[in-house]
């Protein structure tokens, strides 16, 4: 499935690629037309097309030039050659660009709503019904919320800039239970005031769960309070369906952009080095390795990372 926005006319070409050939050829089939823009802005690309089970495609068009607002239309591509639109929901929500994330057979959607608002609407929508998804519940968080994940459980977790603090832009997780959908709950609210600015908007990989271990990694790359000094590192999350405490963070060096699970290690990637952080003590996290990096890419291989340095650096004893 691709998606491409036309500026002029505002709307959205939905087009079913098959590309099932085993010698590799790609062959275009059905189109439709949807409205609005797919604004690929955001966490993963804004995460506002879904196409999940090969039948049905979801996909959020923005209307930010038009009034604002959004329409969330959804059409079945059981007939790759002749798809056909199912629903088109308006969504008046203004907002010039949002989070958004599906599951199953719900959508949660976050507006943005640019400098100076510092609370933002979470929606959830419920999509069982193809043919009338319909707005099932809204809580408003703190902060402007840029991605959103779900986590096992009917929980969520919503990753959002403060800016209520003056002198930077603190990160703020706020953790969710969503069991019904219909009165969503704020679990618990972490880090806050003394933190740290956020990633980029783009880095859809500063936090990552393991549904397993019910545990959480959150790379906190930025600057410190009033903007003295670098304040870069891991925070281990761990929750339960009722709340979440935050571990002892780990302080790799460089500005950390990802934190990946391997075993009962956690590999810290900056753009200066790759770092592994045994957290076998959740509450006091050690750097047991650190390999200084010329490169950006790592890629975890077995129990060792293979850097673009061509440097192997183990991760386990």
């Amino acid at each position: 499935m691709m998606a491409s926005a036309g500026r002029t006319d505002r709307k959205t070409q939905l087009l079913y690629l098959d590309i099932s050939d085993p010698a590799g050829a790609i062959v275009p089939r059905g189109s439709l037309e949807v409205d609005g823009l797919m604004n690929g802005y955001g966490a993963h690309d804004g995460r506002k097309l879904d196409f999940a089970d090969g039948k049905t495609a979801h996909v959020i068009g923005e209307h930010a030039g038009d009034g604002g607002g959004y329409t969330l239309s959804t059409a079945d591509f059981s007939n790759p050659d002749a798809p056909v639109l199912v629903s088109a929901l308006a969504i008046a929500q203004t907002g010039w660009t949002a989070a958004a994330r599906f599951a199953g057979d719900r959508l949660y959607l976050a507006p943005q709503f640019g400098d100076g608002v510092n609370t933002s609407p979470v929606q959830v929508y419920d999509l069982a019904d193809p043919a009338a998804p319909w707005l099932a519940g809204t809580i408003a968080l703190q902060g402007q919320v840029w991605n959103i994940l779900p986590a096992p459980g009917s929980q969520v977790f919503a990753l959002a800039d403060d800016l209520a603090n003056v002198d930077c832009d603190p990160l703020l997780l706020q953790h969710l239970d969503v069991i019904d959908p219909a009165a969503p709950r704020l679990l618990e609210k972490t880090f806050g005031a003394s933190w740290a600015v956020t990633a980029d908007g783009g880095a859809y990989k500063a936090f990552t769960l393991d549904a397993t271990k019910r545990l959480g990694v959150l790379a906190f790359p930025g600057l410190g309070s009033q903007g003295r000094g670098s304040n870069n590192g891991l925070q281990l999350i761990e929750f339960s369906p009722m709340t979440e405490t935050t571990p002892g963070p780990a302080e790799p060096r460089g500005w950390t952009a990802r934190g990946i699970q391997i075993g009962n290690r956690l590999v810290s990637l900056s753009r200066s080095s790759l770092t592994v952080v045994d957290y076998a003590n959740p509450m006091a996290p050690a750097v047991v390795n650190k390999l200084a990096l010329e490169s950006y890419m790592a890629l975890p291989n077995g129990d060792r990372v293979l850097t673009e340095t061509d440097e192997w650096l183990p991760i386990l004893p």
